[in-house]
């Protein structure tokens, strides 16, 4: 039973009384028959949304009114509203009983705490857990305000994935042949003519990794970063560690961080870039490099964007080396070419990429606030902590979620 009193007028209900299982077998498509592109989309337990097509028509699911794709070895839960076909052995297909709304249940779901037994199977803990279901009237008003914050959702991923497009279609093109209408005489490579390609070494004053010690974390003291804290052109310090100052001066020696040093991750997830703008202390693992451009050669803001560029990853793939976790070498780090402009064209350049990037965000930003603001609704919706069959509190819910 729960601890928390139902709320007035919803029912406490098991699994059985709540969801239904589908056989996922007979709609399962062998991984290695995945498409690329198809006329029936795959969904399966991992993270991304669909991993594949199929044109079999009888792995085809019908979803009805919609179903629920639930990960068994991941805990990954998904919502699907439209004909599709099932992924590799590990994917439960959920739908509702009768009296609960397909996407409420999947909702209700979403808010459940699923404890992590690693790669063992989790259904089992669904199916011991109870589920607190409300009249219909009043899933569908609880549905109707947590979809209106899902498709707000929805459409800033959208705006996002498409400024990402157009940022690397322009970073291709200005990276390569400059700004627009500026150059009417070209290298046989298409670069232009006053431009020079050098190596990565012979544009910076130094470049190493980070330490090879092992460190003590602590609770408090100065931030330790990892390849995971290193995403979308920024460190993500909420995810770092933590170091005594006196262990930060013993292994940042020769690698302290400054505005306009470029952290680069060489190992694993390879080919991320930070450009550090603060006086922020901060020091890092061996699997990420150290790079302190020559300013009077090139601007680290411009160096930042270029070896973000689509061609320095797909050069960086080319020179990657090891089987388990691919790496770059900090002598091949070394050799990267990179296409320098005149200095003034590398400012332009740089004005208008990160024009781009502050409008990203903007939507970045707006994203991460509608992501919270579900998870708050989802918490006073579905334990009934607020009512929306109650008119001075179904206002306020509605404000929010627009």
């Amino acid at each position: 039973m729960s601890q928390k009193p139902v709320p007035e007028g919803w029912q406490e209900v098991g699994f059985k009384d709540f969801f239904e299982i589908l056989n996922a077998k007979k709609y399962q498509v062998l991984k290695s028959d995945y498409l690329t592109s198809g006329a029936i989309p795959i969904l399966d337990q991992g993270q991304e949304f669909i991993v594949g097509y199929t044109n079999e028509e009888d792995k085809r699911l019908d979803p009805g009114n919609g179903v629920i794709v639930f990960g068994d070895h991941t805990r990954i839960i998904k919502y699907a509203d439209f004909p599709f076909a099932v992924g590799a052995d590990g994917t439960q297909i959920l739908t509702s009983k009768e009296t609960v709304i397909p996407r409420f249940a999947y909702y209700q779901l979403a808010n459940k705490k699923i404890s992590n037994l690693g790669y063992s199977r989790h259904f089992k803990l669904i199916k011991e857990m109870m589920f607190w279901k409300p009249p219909l009237c009043e899933q569908e008003k609880i549905t109707s305000i947590l979809y209106s914050v899902d498709q707000a959702i929805d459409t800033t991923r959208q705006v996002i994935n498409q400024t990402r497009q157009v940022k690397r279609a322009l970073m291709q093109e200005l990276l390569t042949r400059g700004l627009p209408g500026q150059h009417t005489r070209f290298k046989p490579d298409g670069t232009p003519e006053d431009w020079n390609t050098l190596p990565l070494l012979n544009l910076c004053k130094r470049i190493t990794d980070g330490t090879h010690q092992g460190v003590k974390t602590v609770d408090k003291g100065i931030p330790f970063i990892y390849v995971s804290c290193v995403r979308d052109g920024k460190i993500n310090w909420e995810s770092s560690s933590r170091i005594t100052e006196s262990d930060y001066l013993t292994i940042s020696k020769g690698r302290e961080p400054k505005p306009g040093v470029i952290v680069y991750t060489v190992k694993g997830s390879y080919g991320r870039v930070a450009l550090v703008t603060d006086e922020r202390p901060f020091s890092f693992q061996r699997d990420i490099a150290y790079i302190l451009p020559d300013e009077e050669k090139i601007m680290p803001a411009y160096l930042a964007l270029y070896l973000d560029s689509p061609m320095i990853l797909t050069h960086a793939d080319s020179v990657a080396v090891g089987q388990a976790q691919k790496a770059i070498t900090l002598k091949e780090l070394g050799k990267y070419p990179i296409k320098v402009p005149p200095m003034d064209e590398q400012q332009n350049i740089v004005m208008i990429l990160t024009s781009l990037e502050g409008r990203l965000d903007i939507e970045i930003d707006k994203l991460k606030a509608l992501e919270t603001v579900k998870i708050s609704l989802m918490q006073a919706l579905l334990t009934g902590e607020k009512r929306v069959g109650l008119a001075d509190q179904q206002d306020e819910l509605l404000e929010v979620a627009v």
